[in-house]
């Protein structure tokens, strides 16, 4: 089944999960081709979002609608912002830093970069997370489950 077709919203996705068992094996491998590219977790990814061994709520229904909701709660220091320089140049990312006279953007690819205020022509927050909607057209609702017992570090049961 196409489950980015058929499902229109993340809870209906929560939803088809939640029947199925998940492992913390398996949502392993699932982290590291889907979230570790922004994401680390037991020794897997790079730090570019949010600590995810601090997170305080791991329960499934947390973790999976977040992960398909991004944008559902976003903190102020991971928002993605829009950096326009004098030499019409783009940068995007979360704001790392800010002094009277730089701000130090950490880039979607991990890079840190430095603008110098004299060269910044705007800077705006999208008010959005850099963590990209529409997960669900890449995992199925058994990948989601995998990954929610990885991340929340339990293997899950389907309940009878």
């Amino acid at each position: 089944s196409d489950w980015s077709s058929d499902v229109c919203s993340s809870d209906l996705y929560v939803a088809a999960m939640g029947p199925l068992s998940g492992t913390s094996g398996r949502g392993r491998a699932v982290f590291s081709r889907v979230c570790a590219v922004c994401h680390r977790l037991d020794g897997v990814g790079v730090t570019f979002g949010p600590d995810l061994a601090s997170l305080a709520d791991r329960s499934r229904p947390y973790l999976a609608t977040h992960i398909l909701d991004p944008n559902r709660v976003v903190e102020p220091s991971y928002m993605l912002y829009i950096a326009i320089t004098a030499d019409a140049q783009t940068v995007a990312g979360i704001l790392a830093e800010e002094s009277g006279d730089s701000v130090t953007m950490l880039g979607l690819d991990g890079s840190r970069r430095v603008i110098l205020r004299s060269q910044l022509r705007s800077l705006a927050s999208t008010g959005l997370s850099p963590m990209p909607d529409g997960l669900e057209a890449s995992v199925t609702p058994q990948d989601l489950a995998d990954l929610v017992a990885f991340i929340g570090g339990m293997d899950v049961a389907a309940k009878p």
